[in-house]
C-alpha cells in the first residue's frame, strides 16, 4: 500500500512540475500583452528592429505576449488532461514535454510573423 501512495505522490509532483513552464509562459505573456515590460535586453522578443524602436517593441511584444498567454493556457490544459488519463508516468511526461516544445515553437512563430 505504501508503494501506491508513493507513486501517487510522484505523479502529483510531476504534474505540478510540468505545469510550471505554462505558468511562466502565461505570466510573462500577460505582462508583455499588457505592455507592462518596457524596452529592455532581458525579457521580450529582442531583435535589432525591436530594440531600436520603442513603438515596434510594444507592437511586436504585445502580439508575442498574447501568443505566450494562449500557448501557456493551452499547454496547461493539455498537461492537466494528460495527467488525468490512464497512462504511465513516462508517457504523461513525454506528452507534457512535447506540448511545451510545440507551445514554445508556436510562440516564436507568432513573434516572427509579427515582424513581417
Amino acid at each position: 500500500m505504501r508503494d501506491e501512495a508513493d507513486c501517487d505522490s510522484t505523479r502529483e509532483t510531476m504534474k505540478y512540475l510540468m505545469l510550471l513552464p505554462p505558468a511562466l509562459f502565461g505570466t510573462i505573456g500577460l505582462m508583455l500583452a499588457l505592455q507592462m515590460i518596457s524596452l529592455n535586453s532581458t525579457i521580450g522578443f529582442r531583435t535589432g528592429r525591436t530594440l531600436g524602436d520603442e513603438a515596434v517593441w510594444y507592437a511586436v511584444n504585445t502580439n508575442v505576449g498574447w501568443g505566450l498567454l494562449l500557448s501557456g493556457f493551452a499547454s496547461a490544459v493539455i498537461i492537466w488532461r494528460a495527467f488525468a488519463l490512464d497512462l504511465n508516468l513516462t508517457a504523461k511526461c513525454l506528452v507534457s514535454t512535447a506540448t511545451l516544445v510545440i507551445s514554445a515553437v508556436l510562440a516564436v512563430a507568432v513573434a516572427v510573423g509579427t515582424m513581417s
